[in-house]
């Protein structure tokens, strides 16, 4: 299963976008993220939408080094902080393909950082998020499921005698 990580400043849609994915709705109430909400979207794509809390941030960066692919979500007044988010995901995940998002592109926006513009309001652009990211990320190792635990460590931790 591939696990793709969200990111970015509170109130940019990153919750708004998984619904619009979903469940084909948009709200306008706002509702805080509380340390992470995953949700399957097939056998094979988990997404991980994080919170932007402070507190909750040594939580996230675990994710962040299991992680195969990363949208960091922004808007208008939150652009500055993009490459602090790409930052911290790189800390832990060098080699993870980032897209920029930049989501409320239904208001006045301009920005030329940014990997593709979205409007969870409006829909346009939902469904384009994920096939520009799933392409570039690396397909996880298989284990077979009869394969034992003492083989699998041998082959991936240590040595058992």
């Amino acid at each position: 299963m591939q696990h793709v990580i969200i990111v970015g400043n509170a109130r940019v849609g990153k919750t708004s976008f998984i619904y619009r994915l979903t469940n084909k709705t948009f709200s306008e109430s706002y509702c805080a993220t509380i340390g992470k909400d995953m949700h399957v979207i097939n056998p094979t794509l988990t997404l991980h939408d994080h919170s932007s809390m402070e507190r909750y941030q040594d939580l996230c960066r675990l994710h962040y080094k299991t992680a195969h692919g990363a949208i960091v979500f922004f808007d208008s007044e939150t652009v500055n902080s993009v490459n602090i988010w790409v930052g911290r995901i790189r800390r832990e995940n060098k080699k993870i393909p980032i897209i920029k998002v930049l989501n409320k592109c239904d208001m006045d926006t301009v920005s030329d950082i940014c990997d593709l513009r979205i409007s969870c309001k409006e829909n346009k652009g939902v469904t384009d998020v994920l096939p520009l990211l799933i392409p570039r990320m690396e397909i996880p190792i298989k284990t077979s499921p009869l394969q034992t635990l003492v083989e699998y460590l041998q082959q991936s931790y240590c040595s058992i005698s």
